[in-house]
């Protein structure tokens, strides 16, 4: 799933949040939230490879990106608000592995990565949710990193692996200071889109091409690399999610003699 159309449809379940009175602070001097987030997910799937061996997916993601979101929605005043931008830098680690085992052979592949985010204006999409009447707030981040991919599986891989991870519904501080560590359900497909109460994760590529997660996605559901006789999509492992974000002003601009 692209992570722009996943954005785009996640927003107005966010403001559909059901209303509650609550005193609240004020935000309408706040022109930025600025910080960072750590996430870790790691799973390993295994079915049929549909000729008589057996295939194991193992995805290993960990890593923390920072957090500038420096445009909001409405400009000013301390009503629903979204503050929008997006992640970059921090260093990303990726250690996903593909062994497919038959008899007395086997093909196996890797796909690894260790460095920073990238900051193409899609795959690092974030946003945040302040709702003055619940008093609450939810944090959506996307991120992504490029990969490098030996061993002789897949043939043409997705270059890339990336993460979407949405923090639980919590309560807006008095110091607007935004921090946690929640354990979320992760899914390949159901996460994004869908805001739930208690936060998500979801694994993803970073192209639309066959994605590693996708293989992991088809083992998980279907037994087999083969995508028959499916189960519906679900929580497939669960994830760590950490996050502190705080107001953020711009400097006074030094006036000039």
């Amino acid at each position: 799933m692209r992570l722009a159309a996943v954005l785009c449809a996640l927003l107005p379940v966010l403001l559909a949040t059901p209303a509650v009175a609550a005193a609240c602070p004020k935000w309408s001097k706040v022109k930025a939230f600025r910080g960072s987030a750590d996430t870790a997910f790691d799973g390993t799937a295994t079915g049929s490879d549909n000729n008589g061996g057996t295939v194991t997916v193992g995805l290993d993601r960990a890593g923390s990106v920072t957090i500038d979101l420096g445009g909001r929605i409405p400009k000013s005043g301390s009503a629903m608000t979204e503050f929008l931008g997006g992640t970059g830098g921090g260093i990303l680690r990726v250690d996903d592995t593909y062994t497919d085992a038959n008899g007395g052979s086997s093909t196996t592949g890797r796909q690894t990565a260790d460095g920073p985010g990238v900051t193409d204006g899609v795959s690092n999409l974030a946003f945040l949710v302040l709702s003055p009447s619940s008093c609450t707030y939810q944090l959506h981040i996307a991120f992504g990193v490029k990969t490098t991919s030996t061993g002789d599986w897949p043939t043409s891989p997705d270059p890339g692996a990336g993460g979407i991870a949405i923090t639980p519904v919590r309560h807006i501080p008095s110091n607007l200071k935004l921090f946690g560590t929640a354990d979320v359900q992760a899914y390949y497909d159901g996460c994004a889109g869908s805001a739930p109460h208690g936060g998500c994760y979801e694994f993803t590529g970073l192209r639309g091409g066959y994605e590693w997660a996708q293989e992991f996605d088809t083992l998980k559901t279907c037994g087999s690399v083969v995508a028959s006789a499916c189960s519906p999509e679900g929580q497939e492992g669960t994830a760590t999610f950490s996050w502190s974000i705080s107001p953020s002003t711009p400097p006074k601009k030094k006036k000039h003699k």
